[in-house]
Formats: C-alpha cells, sequence, structure tokens
C-alpha cells in the first residue's frame, strides 16, 4: 500500500501553486500516494491526484476558521493519512489544530516572509510550530522571519524550491520566440515575468523603464503576467512607448528565450522561482535585494542586486549590465552553475521524501 500523504493550502497563486505541482508530481513518481485538500477553485493543470476541496478563507474570520478546522478534522479522521503536510501560513494556522484532534504527524511549509503578527497571532503560531514534527522554509531569509517571532531555528529545516529544468534549457531560438511575440529583432528586450501585485514592485520597473528611454538604444521593457495591479500598470505604461503588457502567457519559456535581460524588482520575496527560471535559461537577472532573492542570486554574484523601490538604481543596473556582454556572461554561468546545484525539482522531491521517511514510523517502509 503507497504511502499516503496529505497536502493541505489555502487559496494561492504563483509560487506555491506551481511548488506543489512540482511536489505532487514528485512524490507519484516516488510511488506515494498525494491527496490535495485545497479550495474548489485550486487547479492542478496536467496531474491527476485526488482532490478535496476545504472552504479555507484568508479573511480575518474565527467562525470561518473554526469551520475549517472541523472539516479538516473530520476528513483526516475518516481518510488516515500517514503524513499531513499544510503549505502557507494561513494553512498551517489551521491544520495544526486538525492533526492535534486527529493524532497524526504534521510538517509545514512557509513560502513567504512572515508578516508583522499580533500577539494573539503569534502565541497561535508558535503553538502550531510546536505542534508540528517539522517546519520548512524555502529561505534562510523566510527562516529568519519565522525566528523573529519566537521559533527556534533547530525546529526549521530549510528546503529551497527547485524546478524541472527541462524546458528551460530546451528554449526557441532568440528569433523564433521573437517572433511568436511580435517583438522586434533589432532591440534589446528586458523581460519581467510574474503576478501583477504591489509586493511584486513592476510599478518600479516602469518608472525605471521611464529613464531607460534616453539611452541612444532603449530596450524594451516586456511584462508577463497578470494579477490585482494589471488595470493600474496598464494606465501608468499607457504613455511609456518602450514598454509593452502581454497579459498571462500560456507558457514563459519564449519570453525567456526572446530576452537579452530579465529583471525581477520585488518590494518582497520569499525565494524567487521566476530567479531560478531565467537561472536555468541562462539569462543575465537584475533583481531586488529583498527576502530569499539575495541568497538564490548568491549575494549578488549570480546577478545583479538592487535596493528595492529604487527606480534609479534599478535603470541603472540594467543599462550597465546590458552595455556589458562579458559581465552578463560570466554571471549567467555562475546562475546556471547555482542552479543545478540547488534548485532542480529532483534535489527539492528529494530531500522532502529524506525528511517524511525521518518523521513516519518504520514499518510503513518495510
Amino acid at each position: 500500500m503507497p504511502t499516503r500523504i496529505a497536502l493541505v493550502t489555502r487559496p494561492a497563486v504563483g509560487g506555491i501553486r506551481r511548488h506543489l505541482h512540482t511536489l505532487i508530481s514528485g512524490l507519484q513518481q516516488a510511488g506515494w500516494e498525494p491527496l490535495l485538500l485545497a479550495p474548489p477553485d485550486f487547479m492542478v493543470e496536467g496531474l491527476s491526484v485526488p482532490q478535496y476541496p476545504m472552504a479555507f478563507s484568508l479573511r480575518q474570520s474565527p467562525p470561518a476558521h473554526i469551520r475549517t478546522v472541523f472539516q479538516l478534522t473530520r476528513w483526516l479522521q475518516m481518510q488516515a493519512p500517514h503524513i499531513v503536510h499544510a503549505h502557507g501560513l494561513w494553512a498551517a494556522l489551521l491544520t495544526a489544530p486538525a492533526t492535534w484532534r486527529a493524532q497524526l504527524p504534521f510538517v509545514f511549509t512557509l513560502h513567504n516572509l512572515i508578516p508583522r503578527l499580533s500577539a494573539p497571532q503569534r502565541l497561535f503560531f508558535q503553538w502550531a510550530a510546536k505542534r508540528a514534527s517539522r517546519i520548512i522554509a524555502v529561505s534562510e531569509a523566510v527562516a529568519r522571519t519565522a525566528e523573529a517571532v519566537g521559533i527556534p531555528s533547530q525546529w526549521i529545516e530549510v528546503i529551497p524550491n527547485g524546478i524541472d529544468p527541462t524546458s528551460f534549457l530546451q528554449l526557441p531560438s532568440r528569433k523564433e520566440a521573437r517572433a511568436q511575440l511580435s517583438l522586434p529583432l533589432d532591440r534589446p528586450v528586458v523581460a519581467s515575468v510574474g503576478r501583477l501585485s504591489q509586493e511584486k514592485g513592476f510599478d518600479v520597473l516602469l518608472v525605471a523603464a521611464q529613464r531607460l528611454a534616453n539611452q541612444p538604444v532603449p530596450p524594451l521593457v516586456v511584462i508577463a503576467g497578470d494579477g490585482p495591479e494589471r488595470a493600474s500598470l496598464a494606465q501608468q505604461a499607457s504613455s511609456l512607448k518602450h514598454v509593452r503588457l502581454l497579459g498571462p502567457l500560456p507558457s514563459v519559456e519564449p519570453l525567456y528565450a526572446a530576452a537579452d535581460l530579465v529583471v525581477i524588482p520585488s518590494r518582497e520575496e520569499g525565494q524567487g522561482i521566476v530567479a531560478i527560471e531565467a537561472m536555468f535559461a541562462r539569462k543575465a537577472i537584475v533583481a531586488t535585494a529583498v527576502g530569499g532573492l539575495t541568497e538564490t542570486l548568491d549575494g549578488g554574484r549570480c546577478g545583479r542586486l538592487v535596493p528595492p523601490g529604487d527606480a534609479v538604481a534599478l535603470a541603472e543596473a540594467i543599462g550597465e549590465l546590458l552595455a556589458d556582454p562579458a559581465g552578463r556572461e560570466h554571471a549567467i554561468e555562475a546562475a546556471f552553475r547555482r542552479a543545478t546545484a540547488l534548485y532542480t525539482a529532483d534535489r527539492m522531491v528529494a530531500r522532502h521524501l529524506a525528511l517524511y521517511q525521518e518523521l513516519l514510523p518504520k514499518k510503513i517502509f518495510c
């Protein structure tokens, strides 16, 4: 009988969703049976995995949270998975009491920097952490925010996100990619991709793009993605001649293939999966020195780092790196070696499996 693991997630897009897709695929290949407990609209495309709807709410609504805890408890008591793994802070806080009542091993992953918590929230988080068999952080930066709210460092294991690099190692040609995206061949292209939300800092990139327009050959700044800031960013970009907002793309590989440079202008970042994709795609990177981005890019050895929210510094770094082919190649090779060593899906899944096996009764593996 395969080992059954319940993966619990709150409403999520972007990094958590992609992480779960990668983890579920790897667990299935290893012969495990993952079960997904998620909001009804949480889709894991391309995978066949049993999914059970859970009514998670991100609002401060104690009655709704209590109903979710009871719903989780009933499901866990009936299904009795071998281990329960929650993803994200709110999922962890709601899953902890359910696993305590169901008496099941419990692990949770912190994907993002922990925000400022009220005193009651801190106490509840500390209780949830004590209930967990292990806490996973996707970066040292995330781990430090957990320690700052009272979680001992020895309870935390850092397991960075990883991706399957295959599609990023087999990109279309620059010419093909630019034709596919209707981008010109005769200009530098600066690409950025992600959820169009305030913390991703695309508004700062647009200010930087305005400064870059004064260069003799202005780069074309191309942003792909969707999110709550899409309308305001479109309005901000409407007067900028050298900017294109592509909206959501079915796949990001052509954008990386078309780009001369990838920019990550985030105000905060748990780790930075876009950075990992660009590292495997062999693209030079300019990013903000925030959260896990700094360690992903090895303190600036694998990409240029600038202060968050500083459009002037961002524009200068983009211009300097575009004018420095040798510097770009040096950073690209260092980044590719680092990504290959640390940020593959195989490595991430293997480290999760090793952690799970430490926590489960030995008889499960006989």
